[in-house]
């Protein structure tokens, strides 16, 4: 795994980066459009699982938008049944909501490790193998962990100050992009590690 300093830099190490990383803020800000940067970051994944320290070029569109379009499929499998579970639950007076939160964090952060998954090999079933999921995540529970929650909260914060703040729009898409390619290149590194 790269240490914290190298791994935040590593962006920076290719030679087209300023321009990879302005196309994908501006991107990212695009609604519909920014389902190729979801693809993007599986491609970042792919990177850091085969050992590679430089930004993936933009050129693959029409593939970035199709894996793109499985993470979000991939997400939402993930996703319906403890939010079933979550709507019923809520009802509960004062415990349900609590629960319902906890059951949604918990199932949410399987959910890179099961795009990792697909990113290796691009193959829908490896994401759903559930106890494969917990087993990695299990073998770098404490870094997975750590990033998964700090890439939640900045992008989070992010898209918080964009709503009360659009003119930053560039700088806020900057700073999600960045996070993002820096997170999922740490989760392909982890990944590997994890096997």
């Amino acid at each position: 795994m790269p240490e914290i300093i190298g791994l935040l830099r590593y962006p920076f190490y290719d030679r087209q980066w300023l321009v990879k990383m302005l196309v994908g803020a501006v991107i990212i800000l695009i609604p519909v459009v920014n389902i190729i940067s979801l693809g993007y970051f599986l491609r970042c994944a792919n990177m850091g699982q085969r050992g590679r320290h430089c930004m993936p070029d933009w050129y693959d569109w029409k593939d970035y938008f199709s894996d793109g379009c499985m993470v979000l499929f991939i997400t939402l499998i993930y996703i319906v049944i403890p939010l079933g579970i979550g709507i019923i639950v809520i009802t509960i007076p004062v415990v349900g909501t609590s629960l319902s939160f906890l059951l949604f964090l918990i199932v949410s952060a399987f959910i890179p490790m099961a795009l990792a998954n697909y990113a290796l090999h691009q193959n829908l079933r490896d994401a759903l193998m559930i106890i494969e999921v917990f087993r990695q995540i299990s073998r770098v529970l404490g870094v997975y962990t750590i990033a998964y929650f700090a890439a939640l909260l900045i992008s989070l914060a992010s898209i918080a100050l964009l709503v009360t703040i659009p003119m930053l729009g560039l700088l806020i898409g900057l700073i999600i992009f960045y996070t993002n390619v820096v997170f999922f290149h740490l989760l392909g590194c982890l990944h590997r590690e994890a096997f």
